[in-house]
């Protein structure tokens, strides 16, 4: 559908909105209690927003028919809160093993599952969950499932924190003891989850114009196809940031992929993707990541210039920490609540085709 023009209008206010409250919230809050409970509960919300609006497509259940915008919007805010709380307080208690007090250990384990639930839900598509059930209710509930199962597997098997031994936070029971050293591991998921995005921007077209050269068009192959590209652009990405631009791992990891991936949301989420842009592959996905480079940048400094402002942030290490626990715990959930699951309001709501609103799916 073609944007109309008074929707640009409405969209950069939304943007300012949501980074205003985000800023408000981050700077009114003790930098060690944005790093440990609010990210604790903020991102454990990041999975089941990304399931809710990306494979249920925030579509409508049989009984919520004739249910205003914001009262759909009040249902998955309570579905979604009730998840991240669920989850928050599993992880720490299997993670921590009686420790009451978040630790790098469960915030690193949450964080990686929101790039394994955008690896499921837009890599994957699904599969092979969506070939086991037909009701999409049941499928999003599994997928929401098999993500932190994942994750878990996947977090003991590759985190090691040996690095931290002699951290306060550190005990040798709970720490886990995986392949390489965590932050780096951490740091390769985000520069993937930021790879997958701008595959988005470009509606996979490389992925297209490989899988039609190779032959390549069933599942799993094809979504292994675009997981390869998706490792080979983080790899780039890596080599980029770390070798050429010479920034450490965590500048790494802020300023190129937290900021990034920031940068995108704010064109996928509160710009609903600028369809006014109407320009052909690959030459609108080139334009876009442009302007997400322009957005992560800005962002960053916007962000860095708050950071100047916080006590407590001794270190450029604890500003680059608490830039990337405003960006990606808070403002992230942030956007989704707002321009997502009530579109926007208090502004007003987008006029949607008679054939947009008739067509929901059954959840």
């Amino acid at each position: 559908m073609q944007a109309k023009p008074n929707q640009w209008p409405r969209a950069l206010t939304a943007s300012l909105l949501v980074v205003a409250l985000a800023l408000a919230i981050i700077t009114a809050l003790p930098p060690a209690m944005l790093n440990s409970w609010v990210s604790l509960y903020l991102v454990a919300m990041v999975p089941a927003q990304i399931v809710i609006t990306l494979f249920w497509r925030m579509a409508r259940p049989a009984f919520a028919q004739h249910w205003s915008q914001i009262q759909l919007g009040l249902a998955y805010t309570a579905l979604t809160v009730l998840a991240g709380v669920l989850v928050a307080n599993a992880s720490l208690a299997l993670i921590e093993q009686g420790l009451d007090v978040p630790t790098p250990f469960v915030i690193m384990y949450l964080i990686f599952s929101v790039p394994v639930t955008v690896l499921l839900v837009v890599v994957f598509q699904g599969w092979p969950i969506v070939s086991l059930l037909q009701h999409k209710g049941a499928q999003g509930l599994l997928l929401w499932l098999t993500t932190y199962l994942l994750a878990g597997l996947l977090y003991y098997g590759l985190f090691d924190f040996s690095f931290a031994a002699g951290a306060p936070f550190y005990r040798a029971a709970v720490a886990a003891h995986g392949l390489f050293p965590a932050w780096q591991v951490l740091t390769a998921s985000l520069a993937m989850l930021l790879s997958v995005l701008l595959l988005v921007l470009f509606d996979f077209w490389p992925v297209q114009q490989l899988a039609s050269r190779l032959g390549v068009s069933s599942q799993p192959w094809s979504s292994l196809l675009t997981l390869s590209l998706v490792a080979c652009m983080a790899g780039l990405l890596v080599l980029l940031g770390c070798a050429v631009l010479q920034l450490s791992l965590l500048q790494f990891m802020v300023r190129v992929c937290v900021s990034g991936i920031f940068g995108v949301f704010i064109i996928l989420v509160m710009w609903k993707g600028c369809p006014a842009l109407q320009l052909p592959q690959p030459l609108r996905g080139l334009v876009l990541s442009g302007l997400v480079c322009v957005l992560g940048c800005s962002m960053h400094a916007l962000y860095l210039q708050m950071a100047s402002r916080m006590p407590g942030l001794a270190s450029p290490d604890d500003v680059e920490l608490w830039i990337a626990a405003g960006m990606l715990s808070v403002t992230f959930p942030c956007m989704v609540f707002f321009a997502d699951y009530f579109d926007s309001w208090p502004l007003p709501l987008r006029r949607q085709p008679a054939s947009s609103r008739a067509k929901a799916n059954a959840v």
